[in-house]
């Protein structure tokens, strides 16, 4: 089954290449751990741009530096060992370390293992969309209502922070908490009979902090942390960094409102009437003004010595643990840009020794094929005029007989551009590859970059 070899083959790829990316960000989070402890006494939004450097490098790929690099004529891993180009428009890469066992890296396996990953990511976004419709719908029950106590203490509240975006206002029965609702057009949402609990002051002081949300984008860095949940639920710190962003994010606000001129006493009060009013449900996409450990930071905004502004070790210990998380990203692109697969003409490919039709060759022992002929793809008449540039990426075996042997598009371009890449690959000549001194079959990933001068 083709589908299922390649499958096999890229599961083969992904996992690799993920162990390097998982190690390079449990590393940043124990490191990003570190440093918000020496910050404790540092204000919330020290702290957690030193948790959003470590969330980051889980969500932007290990490669990446290298990536920009090249984008700015620089290849940072020209010389990187293992690293060979073969052919001017296709490039391969043999890995430097020897190939793992036949039974270290089993096809089946990694099958399954990307099929659990992807169960479990899909189960988990399913989650969080159903309860994302949940609130919508009791969204949807509410009134729109830019009248009365609630309204005007909204207006207020944006004259104190000279909020010029639009926003709405929601009171509806069926939420239990003050909350805010989407990105690019916010909604302050308010339980129904809150606003008749609540003082005009502690009804200002509850719109500042739904306001400074908004303001701060916090809704949208919400759902970046939902994505690094999905994608890696099975790695305990990232929802640890997921826990300290909710908690630090509250705290920031929290600082920002007493800022503003909130009395701290009286905040706090508003906030444990809020709790008293009601518990809601977590949300992606929602910041709740009571959520995220109300008791902690009641005693936090209470406290005498709570520093509202960074001293100056404080900013350099934040600025340097943000440099410092960047350097796990940056030495796992060293081992994941020699096994990538070519982004340019001169951009080492990937190789992938394993099993597929036709023998392939498995073992600890397998040296490159050696290349005596090298075509170019050339492009269609049909292409120049309709001006298409990319990549075809081909999956292609070096035979034991000295032939190329099946050829797999990975990646097409149209006009006539991917056929032209396949009859370039066909009249490769090379001498095969030797595992033990004898020929074998390996598969190679060639990618040929089409470029208008």
């Amino acid at each position: 089954m083709p589908d299922h070899e390649l499958f096999a083959d890229y599961s083969r790829a992904l996992w690799p290449a993920l162990a390097v990316h998982l190690a390079a960000g449990t590393l940043a989070a124990l490191l990003a751990s570190g440093a918000a402890a020496l910050l404790g006494r540092a204000p919330a939004r020290t702290r957690r741009l030193v948790w959003l450097a470590a969330l980051a490098t889980f969500l932007l790929p290990a490669a990446l530096p290298a990536a920009l690099a090249r984008l700015c004529g620089l290849d940072l891993f020209a010389h990187w060992p293992g690293a060979i180009s073969l052919l001017p428009g296709a490039a391969f890469v043999f890995p430097a370390a020897q190939p793992a066992p036949a039974g270290a890296w089993h096809g089946e396996l990694l099958c399954a293992l990307t099929l659990l990953w992807a169960a479990g990511a899909v189960a988990l976004g399913a989650r969080w969309l159903g309860r994302r419709r949940q609130f919508a719908l009791a969204l949807a029950v509410g009134h729109e209502s830019a009248a009365g106590r609630a309204g005007a203490a909204l207006s207020r509240a944006r004259r104190c922070l000279l909020f010029r975006q639009r926003i709405g206002l929601v009171i509806s029965p069926a939420v239990a908490e003050p909350g805010l609702w989407g990105v690019r057009r916010p909604v302050v949402v308010l339980p129904e009979g809150l606003e008749g609990r609540l003082s005009d002051d502690e009804l200002d002081a509850v719109m500042l902090h739904e306001l400074i949300h908004a303001r701060r984008r916090d809704n949208l860095l919400d759902a970046l942390q939902l994505l690094a949940c999905c994608l890696f639920w099975f790695h305990p710190l990232v929802w640890l960094i997921d826990r300290r962003l909710l908690a630090e994010r509250e705290l920031a606000c929290d600082e920002e409102v007493i800022r503003f001129g909130g009395q701290p006493r009286l905040y706090a009060l508003s906030l444990w009437k809020v709790a008293q009013f009601g518990l809601g449900w977590p949300v992606a996409g929602l910041s709740r003004a009571a959520g995220a450990n109300l008791r902690r930071r009641i005693e936090h905004m209470l406290h005498d010595d709570v520093q509202s502004r960074p001293t100056t070790w404080q900013r350099l210990l934040a600025g340097a643990s943000v440099i410092l998380l960047a350097a796990p990203s940056l030495a796992a692109g060293l081992f994941t840009t020699g096994g990538a697969r070519a982004r340019n003409m001169t951009a080492p490919g990937a190789v992938l020794i394993g099993g597929v039709p036709g023998g392939v060759a498995r073992g600890q022992e397998v040296s490159k094929p050696q290349l005596r002929y090298r075509p170019k793809a050339e492009y269609t008449d049909e292409a120049r005029r309709n001006r298409v540039e990319g990549e075809v990426e081909l999956s292609v075996v070096f035979g034991k007989d000295g032939k190329i042997g099946e050829i797999r598009v990975l990646r097409s371009l149209p006009d006539g551009l991917t056929e032209a890449a396949v009859a370039a690959a066909q009249r490769i000549e090379f001498d095969p590859a030797l595992k033990d001194g004898q020929p074998v079959n390996v598969r190679a990933s060639i990618v040929f970059k089409f470029a208008l001068e």
